[in-house]
C-alpha cells in the first residue's frame, strides 16, 4: 500500500534531517514509542486513508488522500507539574517545528515514495501532491510508565507527548475498471463497442 511506503519515506526523511537514530524515529501502529526508546521518539504513523472529497466517483481511477500523524514523546525526570512548560514543553515545542520544516511539501519525500512505488509495485502511478503540515496539539500531554511500555499505569508522569499532523498526500492510480453496457463494454479512456447509452435496472449500471 502506498500509505505505508509514504510513512517509511516519513520516517527516512527525518532520521536524515535531524540526524535521530533508529531508535528515536519509528513507522509504529499509534502514537506509542518503542519499550526501548531514549529521551526523546518520533513514532510515525497513518490516521487516514481517503477518498479525494474532489472525486468520490473513481470510475475513471482512484484519487486517494493520505494523512501521517508524527507522535513525540519526550521522557522526563519528575518535577513539578508547574515547571514542565517552561523547560521541556519548550524544547518539546522547538522539535516539533523542526519535523514540520522538514515534512511540510517535502519533495524529498514525495520522490522517495515515488521510487518505492515503482519499484516495489511496478506501477507508473504515484504522488502527486506533497503532503503539508494540517495541525499540531498546542499543549503537550502528560504520560506515564505504560505509554512506554514499563507495566501497569503508575502515578508519577514520566513524559510528555504531542502529535504533528500533516494530510492531502495525493496519489492518483488509473484502473482498469471497465463499465458494462447493453450488448457491449467500455474501457476506462477507451472507445465504447456496440450501444453508447447504458441501460440502467435496479440502481445499477449494466
Amino acid at each position: 500500500m502506498s500509505v505505508g511506503r509514504l510513512m517509511l519515506s516519513v520516517r527516512d526523511a527525518l532520521r536524515l534531517n535531524m540526524e535521530l537514530t533508529d531508535d528515536e524515529c519509528h513507522v509504529m501502529p499509534d502514537g506509542r514509542p518503542m519499550p526501548s526508546c531514549g529521551q526523546k521518539f518520533i513514532a510515525v504513523y497513518a490516521h487516514s486513508w481517503n477518498a479525494s472529497p474532489d472525486d468520490f466517483n473513481a470510475s475513471e481511477g482512484l484519487a486517494e488522500w493520505y494523512g501521517v500523524t508524527c507522535a513525540v514523546t519526550f521522557r522526563t525526570a519528575h518535577v513539578p507539574f508547574d515547571r514542565y512548560i517552561p523547560g521541556i514543553g519548550l524544547e518539546l515545542e522547538d522539535f516539533c517545528r523542526r519535523i514540520i520544516s522538514n515534512v511540510h511539501l517535502s519533495q524529498e519525500i514525495l520522490l522517495r515514495t515515488n521510487e518505492r512505488i515503482e519499484e516495489e509495485l511496478s506501477q507508473s502511478t504515484a504522488m502527486l501532491e506533497q503532503i503539508r503540515w494540517a495541525s499540531a496539539d498546542p499543549s503537550p500531554q502528560f504520560v506515564t510508565g505504560d505509554w512506554f511500555g514499563e507495566g501497569p499505569p503508575i502515578d508519577n508522569n514520566t513524559g510528555l507527548m504531542t502529535e504533528v499532523r500533516f494530510e492531502q498526500a495525493t496519489r492518483i492510480q488509473s484502473g482498469p475498471r471497465s463499465i458494462t453496457l447493453s450488448g457491449s463494454r467500455t474501457d476506462t479512456g477507451g472507445a465504447t463497442k456496440g450501444r453508447s447509452d447504458p441501460e440502467i435496472h435496479g440502481g445499477e449500471l449494466v
